[in-house]
């Protein structure tokens, strides 16, 4: 899948935008981050909570070599949470309608998340 094909995937419902990264590309949509593109797959940003439902879809999660062990000299493999398109998905306009909604719920709650954490950790140091 390259750029073209994903800006025109995502035409219907908003613009977005794409930056190469990974060997591949990231989907923005504004700021955030909802999906990517590696080795030609596509994935869409999801929630922790949805792990279950998109293994049982037949989703899976993109994973990288992480960091070298120092004991073992093998990359520890890193799964993240971007995940798999199934074709059933990819095929349906409202599935994936729902699906990208999801994505772009999910990268804003995790931008929330990182705000809030940076946040507290920048008061608790300023305080003391």
């Amino acid at each position: 899948m390259d750029v073209a094909a994903v800006e025109d995937l995502f035409a219907p419902l908003w613009p977005v935008s794409c930056r190469r990264m990974f060997g591949g590309f990231g989907v923005f949509r504004g700021k955030l981050m909802i999906g990517l593109v590696a080795e030609g797959e596509f994935y869409l940003k999801a929630a922790p909570d949805d792990a279950a439902l998109l293994t049982a879809a037949g989703a899976r999660p993109f994973i990288y070599a992480g960091k070298v062990e120092p004991t073992t000299g093998v990359r520890k493999p890193v799964a993240t949470s971007y995940w798999s398109v199934p074709p059933a998905v990819m095929e349906d306009d409202e599935a994936f309608r729902a699906a990208a909604e999801r994505a772009s719920m999910a990268a804003r709650a995790a931008a929330d998340r990182r705000v809030a954490r940076l946040t507290g950790w920048r008061a608790a140091h300023e305080a003391g």
